[in-house]
C-alpha cells in the first residue's frame, strides 16, 4: 500500500517525444520518507510500478 500510495504521487517524467518514461524516482523517494514509510522497501517496488505505469500509457497512448 505505501509502495502504490507514492507511486500514484509522485510527478511522472515525459521523454522530448512526449513519451512518458515513468515516475520521478527521486520525489518518489522523498514522497516516501515524508510520508514516514520504509524508503528500503519503496524503492525495491517502484521501479516496477514505474515500468507498469509507463508501459500501461503507452498501450493507451501510443507515439508515432
Amino acid at each position: 500500500a505505501q509502495a502504490w500510495h507514492v507511486l500514484t504521487s509522485a510527478p511522472v517524467q515525459v521523454g522530448p517525444s512526449g513519451r512518458v518514461l515513468g515516475i520521478d524516482m527521486a520525489a518518489a523517494l522523498t514522497l516516501a520518507e515524508a510520508y514516514r514509510y520504509d524508503v528500503a522497501a519503496v524503492a525495491e517496488l517502484l521501479p516496477f510500478g514505474s515500468d507498469g505505469l509507463a508501459a500501461g500509457i503507452a498501450d493507451r497512448h501510443p507515439t508515432s
